[in-house]
């Protein structure tokens, strides 16, 4: 059985970033799950000790948009595109 076709567009790996196909689905699987504890524990336990979880459920969402950043300049460079970056000087 095939995954659905929005799980192979979320986790495909195209060109090179810094995560690998099992460390990209890690992070997803990190990412919500920490995403949905963080309302949980602010529910159960008074205080701000739901706060670490949106912390680290942050950083997780930064290194995968920077993966996906890397992934799209290395395919852009591999097709002989310009990089979507400006060159810094």
């Amino acid at each position: 059985m095939d995954a659905p076709r929005w799980t192979r567009r979320l986790l495909r790996v195209n060109g090179v970033g810094i995560l690998g196909r099992r460390q990209r689905i890690l992070a997803w699987i990190g990412f919500l799950a920490l995403a949905a504890h963080a309302p949980l524990v602010a529910w159960i336990k008074p205080g701000d000790s739901w706060l670490l979880s949106v912390t680290v459920a942050a950083i997780v969402a930064f290194v995968i948009v920077i993966d996906d950043h890397e992934r799209r300049r290395s395919r852009a460079r591999a097709a002989g595109e310009a990089p979507s970056d400006p060159p810094t000087d």
